[in-house]
């Protein structure tokens, strides 16, 4: 499979289950955020392990049994949907997805990307880089674009103001000059 053959099962064919996965982490995370506020307790919770293999997630078990009900259910349907799921990563490719976001939303990134690692996809997002004492800098970052197949940006309020520009010219800008 080629990188279009990666980006193609990704968009089109399974593009509506990945989306209502996105949705689900992300309402996920505002929940466990408003019943945190004003807690430092429950904000170093928020660092705790949703999974064995994501650093980042809720004190609350039953918005974590929410989260696999949807985890389960979208990799069903991605199954049902998709002809090779996950879909196989060309060579020099390690990660099907590299996540692009506002560091003011790392936590709603990191729940995306745990929920997409646990319906098979492989996701680079820098907090986990930076967790694996990895060096975080444009540098990296552009390797990262360079080593997934697709970009994944969390738009948020102010992502393209321009003290973020490290998401919109060395990451999201980058990927549309290497056609991610």
């Amino acid at each position: 499979a080629d990188m279009r053959g990666v980006s193609c099962a990704l968009e089109d064919r399974c593009a509506s289950s990945l989306s209502q996965l996105c949705r689900a982490a992300a309402e996920y995370t505002h929940a466990h955020e408003a019943a945190a506020a004003g807690s430092m307790h429950a904000r170093q919770a928020a660092s705790s392990s949703l999974s064995s293999s994501s650093p980042y997630a809720s004190p609350s078990e039953d918005d974590a049994c929410m989260q696999n009900r949807a985890v389960k259910a979208a990799k069903q349907q991605l199954q049902r949907t998709c002809d090779e799921w996950p879909p196989e990563l060309p060579k020099n490719i390690k990660y099907h997805l590299f996540i692009s976001k506002d560091e003011k939303y790392r936590y709603v990134a990191a729940h995306i990307a745990s929920a997409m690692t646990r319906v098979g996809l492989r996701c680079w997002l820098s907090q986990e880089q930076k967790d694996q004492g990895q060096l975080i800098d444009i540098a990296s970052m552009q390797k990262g674009v360079d080593e997934s197949a697709c970009i994944l940006l969390v738009a948020s309020t102010g992502i393209f103001h321009a003290h973020r520009k490290w998401v919109w010219q060395a990451e999201v800008k980058y990927g549309i000059e290497k056609d991610k």
